[in-house]
């Protein structure tokens, strides 16, 4: 760790610094952090086929789909900084060229439309309980809803509120 702090503020071993990069050494922990960062979103987008991180969404220790160093991390979390609080905001080129959408307000709208017809499937009607909370685990829901609180969603839209929703 001191060595590698010593090395990043040109103290240590400063005359090899080409061997360094080409050995992939990060100067700046800042790009560091970018890479994992960048390294989760392609593997999430490979496994799930999108970026659209659920809630509360981190990445599961021991499964062997994701690289080790990756395990734990809450990969919502970062999505959440890079979307409200301009994390890496420096980066959007290379986030809007891996697939990144800023803007999620149509992916919203398409979300609770998938919640309400597959309710309507599952159901038979769209008459939506307010407590009603799409199960964790049912099958008989894409895995992306569970979890949903549909109920409190259409109880929103029925009262022009849309601005709740919005946190699906």
């Amino acid at each position: 760790g001191n060595t590698v702090k010593s090395i990043r503020h040109k103290v240590s071993y400063a005359e090899h610094g080409p061997e360094l990069l080409e050995m992939g050494f990060v100067y700046d922990p800042q790009q560091f952090r970018w890479e994992k960062v960048k390294r989760a979103l392609q593997a999430y987008e490979s496994i799930y086929g999108d970026l659209l991180v659920p809630a509360s969404f981190t990445i599961p220790k021991g499964d062997a789909s994701w690289e080790r160093d990756l395990w734990g991390m809450k990969l919502r979390s970062v999505v959440n900084g890079i979307r409200n609080r301009n994390l890496y905001a420096e980066r959007e080129p290379e986030l809007l060229e891996i697939g990144f959408d800023f803007d999620l307000q149509q992916y919203r709208w398409e979300k609770v439309k998938r919640a309400l017809l597959a309710y309507e499937r599952i159901k038979g009607d769209l008459l939506v309980p307010s407590s009603f909370t799409i199960p964790e685990g049912d099958a008989s829901w894409e895995r992306d809803l569970w979890g949903v609180k549909l109920g409190v969603t259409v109880s929103d839209i029925r009262n022009r509120n849309s601005n709740r929703y919005a946190e699906l």
